[in-house]
């Protein structure tokens, strides 16, 4: 005789539950989305199997959304796969996790359309089990989660709900760490601008020394040309010296123009006389 007992869905538990004590730390080392978006899906992996996965998230523009992580088994091994919408708008299914919630999708038959679905990496192979979820944090949706499986039947309500409560424990690091991301960004844009400001306060202050000199030089070889009566070699020595002058002059108004330290004017330009 003997006594025996079912542990499976305690030795679940467990291993779920020390997977998300150590997603949160794992997260807080992520510098940016791709990396944390890979230690979710990791994670995922180790709870529930994937063949194929996708994480957006949601885009400041209303109705788009940001491919953060798109991957599926290509040739036998997992890779990196481009999303197949370019212009960047929620697909029909993403809108449909956003709006209604979870999604579980188990298909018997791989020739059976699912309404909104739409097919990246591998699209001669659809998957046959397939989850999408909202991204919650708090009552705020800021992405989409989707793992799939080419078995049949690879998922069931309970998986369902743990993906669904990874998607929601990793919400807000995915949030935070998006934002610190845009934040970088709108400050080496700054830093940008400035170095260019800079730059343009030095070309004004050279312009207007060079202009000074270069009105010397002029001046100088007008007078020449004016006042003696030099011979023909001497006087093309000095028309080609203020000739020259004056194309400096030019150059200094281009400078100028650049620190927009002056109105910009506009003229026809033939381009064959200036070749």
């Amino acid at each position: 005789q003997g006594i025996a007992r079912d542990i499976t869905e305690r030795k679940r538990l467990e291993a779920r539950d020390a997977a998300f004590s150590t997603l949160g730390q794992r997260l807080s080392l992520a510098t940016n989305a791709q990396e944390a978006a890979w230690i979710v899906v990791d994670i995922a992996d180790k709870l529930l199997g994937w063949d194929a996965c996708y994480m957006h998230l949601l885009a400041a523009e209303k109705g788009k959304v940001i491919p953060v992580l798109n991957y599926d088994i290509i040739d036998g091994q997992r890779a990196s796969v481009p999303w197949t919408r370019t212009d960047k708008k929620a697909a029909p299914m993403d809108r449909r996790v956003i709006e209604e919630g979870a999604q579980l999708i188990l298909r018997a038959d791989l020739s059976q359309k699912v309404p909104g679905l739409v097919a990246f990496g591998d699209q001669n192979r659809p998957s046959a089990s397939l989850m999408f979820v909202p991204m919650r944090n708090g009552n705020k949706v800021i992405g989409t989660l989707s793992v799939q499986s080419y078995s049949p039947q690879a998922y069931d309500a309970d998986t369902l709900n743990v993906l669904q409560a990874l998607a929601d424990f990793c919400a807000g690091a995915m949030e935070r760490i998006q934002n610190l991301t845009e934040r970088l960004h709108l400050e080496t844009q700054l830093r940008h601008a400035q170095e260019l400001e800079a730059v343009g306060r030095l070309a004004a202050g050279i312009a207007h020394d060079f202009n000074n000199i270069m009105t010397v030089i002029q001046g100088y070889a007008s007078h020449q040309l004016s006042t003696t009566q030099a011979d023909g070699e001497l006087a093309d020595s000095l028309r080609q010296i203020s000739d020259a002058a004056e194309r400096a002059a030019g150059l200094t108004r281009q400078l100028l123009t650049f620190s927009r330290k002056q109105i910009l004017q506009l003229r026809s330009l033939n381009l064959n006389e200036t070749i």
